[in-house]
């Protein structure tokens, strides 16, 4: 065991490195989580009487006003991205006795607003939120009631939350480089709203690459769209009508690429012309008739990742925010 200074009150970050374990942990033994293994809870609690911790009287008197309930807002609960990153979440919220209210924002910053007040106002215990939009989306709502906030996939500019991201920028770049490798050079992109985090660090590992192949951002073409199967479609239909089309395209989310794929099917393209690369796995993409390449997220690791970081935030409230950037993905290739 560690050994810990007692000069100051010591605090739930302490104990867990007293005791080899996470802060997560040390929250369930203080909760008294009868799932914690009896070993480690008696690990946990030796180095609390060690440490002299005592539980902060406010902080109890505030949780106890809150209930059991942890919010989740997500953009697009249709999207299977979301759909595991939630389950990742509940899977390992439920070990913590808590239970999931699920808000769908549809990347509409009013209705985020409305669910954050719907969620403060249920006295949650904490809220895990994809903002609609990095830079406007307002979380003051939860911040100033004290509520615990972990963000996901998107980062808030609106203030320093806990967050878990993935490194889009090199995934991005990663996408644009194979094709740039097997001989391609008119890459096109589809690009996510830049008003998002993903969308803008997406874009610039699709310009990175391009500058790093010595093709240059003169060679780009980027046509923004809204992360929707809709905004695929649309996206694809204007690239074709140029003079000169692509031969690959980088697409920022799965469901602009079904869209893509929806395009290029009725317009009958030619599979051996047009190649395409997309963020996070596309359903039955296996059968698909078009080349592609997938970037696949850890995407229940992220949901994880932020219930961990939540129930760290519950039990010690204090304590410095945290960013937790997961890596690009594994690239997956369903054909050539």
């Amino acid at each position: 065991m560690t050994v810990v200074a007692k000069s100051t009150r010591p605090k739930v970050v302490d104990v867990a490195r007293h005791a080899g374990v996470s802060t997560a942990t040390v929250s369930r033994v203080l909760n008294n989580n009868p799932r914690v293994d009896p070993e480690i809870a008696e690990r946990v609690r030796v180095s609390l009487s060690e440490l002299g911790y005592r539980m902060n009287s406010v902080a109890r008197s505030l949780r106890r006003q809150s209930n059991s309930v942890v919010g989740v807002i997500v953009p697009d609960i249709a999207n299977p991205f979301f759909t595991d990153v939630v389950r990742g979440i509940g899977d390992a919220l439920r070990d913590d006795g808590y239970m999931l209210m699920l808000c769908n924002s549809d990347d509409d910053t009013d209705l985020e607003a409305s669910y954050l007040r719907l969620l403060s106002a249920q006295q949650v215990s904490g809220v895990i939120v994809a903002p609609a939009d990095s830079l406007r989306s307002d979380l003051s709502e939860l911040t100033s009631t004290g509520v615990p906030v972990v963000v996901i996939d998107r980062l808030a500019g609106s203030g320093d939350f806990d967050s878990v991201v993935f490194d889009n920028r090199t995934g991005s770049m990663q996408l644009t480089s194979r094709f740039l490798e097997a001989g391609r050079r008119r890459i096109a992109h589809i690009a996510g709203p830049a008003r998002t985090f993903t969308g803008s660090a997406r874009r610039e590992g699709y310009l990175a690459a391009l500058d790093a192949a010595g093709v240059g951002e003169h060679a780009a073409l980027i046509v923004d769209s809204d992360y929707s199967e809709e905004g695929g479609y649309r996206a694809v239909h204007e690239l074709l009508a140029s003079s000169t089309p692509p031969d690959a395209i980088v697409i920022a989310n799965n469901a602009m690429t079904l869209g893509a794929i929806r395009a290029l099917t009725e317009l009958d393209v030619d599979p051996s012309t047009i190649a395409l690369a997309s963020f996070d796995p596309v359903p039955w993409s296996t059968s698909q008739r078009y080349s592609l390449v997938v970037l696949d997220h850890e995407t229940m690791r992220m949901g994880t990742e932020a219930a961990a970081l939540l129930v760290a935030r519950i039990g010690e409230p204090s304590r410095e925010p945290r960013i937790e950037r997961l890596s690009a993905g594994t690239v997956t290739v369903f054909a050539d």
